[in-house]
């Protein structure tokens, strides 16, 4: 199969999952949508999972680039982090379905794919990495900083902040605070 027919499968597929979800997207559907028979998708992928991770891994890449572009090593890492921050907080509102990811949402739903969605959640997790390294070499973080547990610890921090956003009783001063004060906190634990 030619990788313009298999993007444009990809692409129509990550569509129908981002608008109906997993379990209520049909491959038929996919295929219609596409103007080609049943088989041709199996052709771009194995199963209805594979397509789905194969949707997931390039949401996640697309996102991944979009903040690896923010990257700047002449900026203050602290700086730097609190930009990538906010701008892969707002991903998630175009990128419903990586959201989904990072809160487990999949995992419990596609137990067989388990393994390869904490492969695409270590790749969410370069830019941080990328991030830290550079505040390490800057010397604005710890050299003993152990990048690996800090870049999971601000994804869960991150998480917890997406948990808060969702919640429409909050305010959204309130959440602002919050988020701030978490953003502190990190700080206070990686800086230099």
């Amino acid at each position: 199969m030619d990788a313009e027919k298999k993007d444009n499968i990809i692409n129509i597929a990550a569509n129908f999952f981002n608008k109906l979800g997993f379990k209520k997207t049909s491959i038929d559907e996919i295929a219609q949508a596409c103007g080609v028979a049943k088989g041709t998708i199996y052709l771009a992928a194995k199963s209805k999972q594979d397509l789905f991770y194969q949707v997931l891994l390039r949401q996640t890449r697309l996102r991944v680039n979009e903040l690896k572009l923010m990257i700047d090593p002449s900026e203050p890492a602290d700086e730097m982090l609190i930009k990538v921050n906010e701008k892969a907080f707002n991903n998630f509102k175009t990128y419903p379905l990586l959201r989904d990811l990072l809160f487990g949402k999949f995992q419990s739903m596609l137990p067989s794919l388990a393994h390869k969605l904490e492969g695409i959640r270590q790749i969410a997790l370069e830019p941080a990495k990328e991030i830290l390294e550079i505040g390490i070499k800057q010397g604005r973080f710890r050299e003993d900083l152990d990048i690996e547990t800090t870049a999971d610890i601000l994804m869960d921090l991150h998480q917890a902040t997406m948990l808060f956003h969702l919640d429409k009783s909050m305010t959204v001063k309130n959440w602002s605070t919050r988020r701030e004060a978490m953003m502190r906190m990190v700080f206070d634990g990686i800086k230099a």
